[in-house]
């Protein structure tokens, strides 16, 4: 366990050994948190991951720095199918302790497989474009999408068990049933799949209850009611005596022949139609994947233009268009698939709030997410230049990271660095103070406070020298001034004893 206040190593004393903080009241917290954490990971391994979130949510609510609960509730969303939650819950665990933290190495794994990321960030979008089909009553689209998101990704749990619920809306039971067994089998105590399975039972047993009575099981008195003997019907004798084999042989070939032509009058065609219906939905799915991302590329293209003549006025009135130029790059490489160009583009920005325009700050905002997921190829462009002793194409690159992505204390760390190699001191110790301030729980905060601390000094000692420079340059005006006055003092004397003399001889 470490020090909430200077990140030391604990021991069994309730006053830290290196800060000497009282910390009696945060180890409780600490082990009330993994208390909890222990609960939700005993979950986890049944299986129970409902229960094991919320454990884990409540073991982050008690100490939010709870990095093994915060990184095993990342885990949990994963296995649901909830990979965004996920990912920013190990984002999150990375930028508190960015060092020896197992969160890096499952952000690495998740993106190291990009096809497969891929696949799951167009699923949960097709997911939304679903949910919102359903909600504006549009169910078969809504339908058709999910059965193609769950065949891809059957542990999107959410997707399960909406296309659950569409089947109980038309009263398809059975595979509505298949929807929620394959979230049970994911998350035994799934609250919202059990109370799905009790409707099905519900709706099943009313049913039965309103069925004709030929359908309608016996009551408990009729049950009890014994047969009498007129009750009893004894069935008319069927034995017949063998007939000959070959008679057997034509009624075998006759029933072969009427089941061969019942197959193709009667399934062929209901074979064609459901093949024509299959080829009918997936043109249907194509082409509103092919709208939502011409609407997209509508919208983005919209903006950009409006951007663009914003940024006309601007040079027209003689503002500063730097920024603004910035973001239609980075917009223009985005609409033309360049995406690392695009990240860079906006990461040129160096403050958002100064695009005041509403349609910037609303392209901005669009781009913003694919600047942060481009941020560590930016990082590694900048670390190879950095190696190879490029240092203004690593600070270009550091800068860049950093503003992608200001939760990485590394990205700051090593634009800091490369100024400073680059003899950039002013630079360099900008840099090194927001390591200080926003990761002050960092291992690079240390370095930084050194630098900074020599900084300082080396500057004190600068200015005391330029001090004392100044000081003898003033003394020694001061005396050859004095001594140029005496000697034109000692030039006048003869001469006015010359105008003396010539006075008296006169």
């Amino acid at each position: 366990m470490r020090c909430n206040r200077c990140g030391a190593l604990l021991n069994e004393s309730d006053i830290c050994p290196n800060c000497g903080a009282d910390v009696h009241i945060y180890k409780r917290i600490a082990r009330a948190s993994n208390a909890y954490y222990n609960l939700g990971l005993a979950k986890a391994q049944v299986r129970n991951l409902t229960g094991a979130v919320e454990s884990l949510r409540t073991a982050l609510t008690i100490d939010k720095r709870n990095i093994q609960a915060r990184n095993l509730l990342g885990l949990v969303y994963t296995e649901r199918g909830d990979i965004v939650e996920g990912l920013s819950q190990w984002v999150i665990s990375r930028s508190i302790m960015p060092t020896d933290n197992l969160a890096s190495r499952y952000i690495q794994e998740a993106q190291k497989d990009k096809e497969a990321f891929d696949s799951v960030t167009e699923a949960i979008s097709q997911y939304n474009l679903a949910l919102r089909n359903a909600r504006q009553g549009n169910t078969d689209m809504a339908m058709i999408q999910l059965k193609k998101v769950t065949a891809a990704h059957p542990n999107l749990l959410k997707a399960q068990q909406l296309l659950a619920l569409l089947y109980i809306q038309n009263g398809e039971y059975n595979r509505a049933r298949r929807c929620l067994n394959t979230v049970l089998h994911v998350d035994r105590s799934n609250t919202l799949a059990q109370r799905y399975l009790q409707e099905i039972r519900d709706r099943l047993r009313e049913k039965r209850k309103n069925s004709p009575s030929g359908f309608r099981p016996h009551t408990e008195e009729e049950k009890e009611v014994p047969l009498s003997g007129n009750d009893v019907i004894i069935p008319r004798g069927s034995f017949r005596m063998p007939g000959n084999g070959a008679a057997t042989a034509v009624h075998i070939l006759i029933g072969a022949g009427l089941g061969i032509l019942l197959f193709f009058l009667l399934l062929t065609p209901a074979i064609r139609r459901s093949a024509y219906t299959e080829g009918q939905a997936g043109n249907s799915e194509l082409t509103s994947q092919i709208a939502s991302q011409d609407a997209q590329i509508t919208s983005l293209q919209s903006q950009l233009e409006e951007v663009q003549r914003q940024y006309t006025n601007l040079q027209t009135a003689g503002g500063d268009t730097g920024n603004t130029q910035s973001l239609i790059a980075s917009a223009q490489n985005y609409l033309s698939g360049r995406m690392l160009e695009s990240a860079e583009n906006l990461a040129d920005i160096e403050d958002s709030s100064a695009l005041t325009q509403t349609e910037a700050a609303a392209l901005y905002q669009m781009l913003s997410d694919n600047m942060k997921s481009y941020a560590p190829e930016i990082y590694d462009s900048g670390k190879t230049a950095f190696d190879a002793g490029n240092y203004q194409t690593a600070i270009l690159a550091f800068v860049r990271a950093a503003r992608a992505d200001s939760t990485n204390a590394e990205y700051v760390y090593y634009a800091a660095r490369a100024y400073a190699a680059a003899g950039d001191v002013t630079n360099a110790a900008k840099y090194y103070q927001m390591v200080v301030d926003r990761f002050p729980a960092s291992e690079y905060a240390t370095e930084a406070k050194g630098y900074l601390t020599g900084a300082n000094a080396a500057a004190q000692a600068q200015s005391t020298t330029a001090a004392q420079s100044t000081t003898q340059a003033q003394s020694t005006t001061a005396a050859q001034s004095t001594t140029q006055a005496q000697s034109t003092t000692a030039a006048q004397t003869p001469a006015t004893a010359e105008q003396t003399s010539a006075a008296v001889q006169a």
